[in-house]
């Protein structure tokens, strides 16, 4: 019986795989609209690079209710064949937020990424994001023997969409850079308004973004369609 479930498992996905339709596609570049619990499992990549949805977050994105399980849910979707993982959040985010992080992915260290101009949330002085990281580093060359922890934006820079919790480009870029190599795969799961999708693509990397609201998967195919690579 127990061989029986897997085969039809497997046959599951085999027909998400065969079914399963970008909602926007070019060269090196997919986005999906859906949920990612469901697709994850039928994709293959090398960095899962992503800013969730966290329990504080700002209200109106789906999932908020329960982040946690909802973050666990993602990773026991992703393969375990994945290089290496980065989770991108505010810097009042609750650490035991990252419990559900699975045992295969060791912990590498954390990244600070700064704001250009500080801002408050309460008592607590808002003066940028951390990101976790989990897996194995890049590969190591010139220029790139040790990952570095700290990245300041000196600017706010423009409002690139209209989306309740916005990532800095500047930050996001730099992310990927060290995150990921030359020739990978890398993944946002929870997409949003596409800044990871920009990045990737500045930096010539594949991606695969999944995003479960379908204005934000039309958010970042008119960001990605719109954009000039910067040479």
């Amino acid at each position: 019986m127990g061989a029986g479930l897997q085969e039809n498992k497997f046959q599951m996905l085999w027909r998400i795989r065969r079914t399963l339709k970008p909602y926007y596609e070019e060269k090196g570049i997919q986005i999906f609209h859906g949920d990612c619990r469901e697709i994850l499992p039928t994709l293959r990549f090398d960095s899962l690079i992503t800013d969730p949805v966290w329990p504080n977050c700002k209200a109106g994105l789906i999932g908020q209710e329960d982040a946690q399980g909802l973050l666990g849910e993602m990773f026991a979707a992703t393969r375990t064949i994945v290089k290496r993982v980065a989770v991108h959040v505010a810097n009042y985010t609750d650490p035991r937020f990252f419990c559900v992080v699975p045992e295969w992915w060791p912990f590498f260290g954390a990244m600070w990424l700064h704001y250009g101009i500080p801002m408050h949330r309460g008592r607590l002085l808002r003066s940028g994001d951390i990101v976790y990281l989990f897996g194995s580093p890049v590969a190591s060359a010139k220029g790139r023997r040790c990952v570095p922890c700290w990245k300041k934006a000196h600017t706010l820079g423009k409002k690139e969409a209209d989306h309740p919790a916005l990532r800095n480009k500047i930050h996001v870029r730099w992310l990927v850079h060290w995150w990921s190599d030359i020739g990978e795969t890398v993944c946002d799961p929870f997409l949003g308004s596409g800044t990871t999708a920009w990045a990737a693509k500045q930096h010539g990397r594949d991606f695969i973004g999944i995003e479960i609201e379908e204005r934000y998967c039309e958010m970042s195919a008119k960001r990605l369609s719109q954009e000039v690579l910067q040479f």
